[in-house]
């Protein structure tokens, strides 16, 4: 098949990723914005395409018709031990301002009772995925902590979608020795924090470009998921198990399970 696929320069230089080995601006991490590369439609799997053409025929358990894979990414896992006094006070006067005056009360007293702070909220998560049949996998960054500055995560960091026009699972393949690299990768194709902090999307926008994401992988596809437990960073700080955000989450265990996906960890 890497011999088919060579011969198609376009489709060859998109699923190695050619034009990331040296480009000119890159951020902080190391990383290629989307809108400064050449791929132009994200949202379309391009490479899953012509695999599916060409005899790929994934098959999932209980004779689904797609996988949805969810995660969680817990990157201040610090303010779980111990959360810092003005992060509190902070978070006491937005809860005030939503009228949440229960939740406000118990606050300032979270940093001795952690299962009273909104980030100690995995049993609600895992309650609420169990009413949908499903579990999620929550991964604990504390990597940063020690001085380490990466990323492993292989998608857009500033539009959803699909990277490297795959909807598959795949091997990657590096340019530089001019072979597969030994590992099996599950494209990544919505992270919460793009969709509304660097694709500025409201609801609705969101919700409409998700959708789309999972009409695109219903052909034997996975779609695979990130949600933060708690909304960090410049966009407005909020639990996702609550309002329009726990709306948007249940709105696509809806959609998947209607669609007949396949859902795993």
């Amino acid at each position: 098949m890497i011999k088919k696929v060579k011969q198609d320069k376009e489709l060859w230089e998109l699923f190695t990723k050619k034009e990331e080995y040296g480009p000119i601006i890159l951020d902080k991490y190391g990383r290629l914005s989307y809108y400064l590369g050449s791929q132009r439609n994200a949202f379309e799997p391009q490479f899953s395409s012509f695999l599916i053409k060409n005899g790929l025929n994934p098959e999932y358990p209980e004779g689904k018709k797609f996988a949805v894979c969810l995660t969680h990414d817990i990157t201040h896992d610090i303010d779980f031990v111990c959360p810092e006094m003005s992060k509190t006070a902070a978070r006491t006067i937005k809860t005030l301002k939503k009228g949440q005056f229960v939740q406000a009360s118990i606050l300032p007293f979270s940093r001795i009772n952690k299962t009273w702070s909104p980030l100690w909220n995995f049993r609600q998560i895992m309650e609420l995925e169990e009413n949908y049949g499903t579990k999620s996998t929550f991964y604990f960054r504390t990597l940063e902590y020690a001085g380490f500055s990466y990323d492993s995560t292989f998608e857009h960091h500033d539009c959803a979608g699909f990277r490297k026009g795959m909807d598959h699972p795949f091997s990657p393949y590096n340019l530089n020795t001019g072979k597969e690299i030994d590992i099996l990768e599950i494209p990544l194709s919505v992270i919460d924090a793009i969709l509304f902090n660097q694709m500025h999307l409201d609801f609705n926008q969101a919700w409409k470009l998700t959708e789309k994401l999972i009409d695109t992988v219903e052909f034997r596809g996975v779609l695979m998921v990130l949600w933060y437990n708690i909304y960090q960073g410049n966009y407005p700080e909020g639990n996702y198990l609550e309002g329009d955000y726990l709306e948007f989450y249940k709105k696509r265990f809806q959609c998947c399970a209607e669609k007949d996906g396949w859902t795993a960890s």
